[in-house]
């Protein structure tokens, strides 16, 4: 069974909105629950399904990749223009629990604001103060 999982309420939701622009690009996604992913990949399991996209928010995407290719660059684009991209920034970052302190750091500080709690999609620690100071200079 193939599990394609999207954006889930873990610990790498910290690290990955260190990327530039990945925190306004996944806003109006609804982050999935680990506890609810185990439900459905065990449901899936039971059913001989071959394939389960999650959260379900994603299938559209999974099935036409070409619409998310072309919705993309024009997200690039404005989030550019806003200043929330830029494209000359030189940093490279590792992530994980052997990562960069700032990606440790973004891991960390996720975990002790969301970690074990559900939340509605929307809220997330990076519309934090600390976000600003984990990110750096970007």
């Amino acid at each position: 069974m193939e599990a394609v999982v999207g954006p889930t309420n873990t610990a790498v939701q910290g690290e990955s909105r260190l990327i530039p622009g990945a925190a306004e690009a996944l806003a109006a996604a609804r982050l999935g629950e680990p506890q609810q992913l185990a439900e459905r990949i065990t449901r899936a399991i039971e059913r001989g399904r071959p394939r389960l996209v999650y959260p379900g928010t994603f299938r559209l995407l999974y099935s036409f990749p070409a619409a998310a290719r072309f919705y993309m660059p024009f997200l690039a684009a404005r989030l550019r223009r806003q200043g929330k991209l830029n494209l000359d920034d030189p940093r490279v970052m590792s992530g994980g629990s052997m990562g960069d302190p700032a990606a440790r750091e973004a891991r960390e500080l996720w975990l002790r604001e969301l970690g074990g709690r559900a939340h509605n999609g929307r809220r997330t620690p990076t519309s934090s103060k600390w976000f600003s100071r984990s990110r750096g200079s970007s």
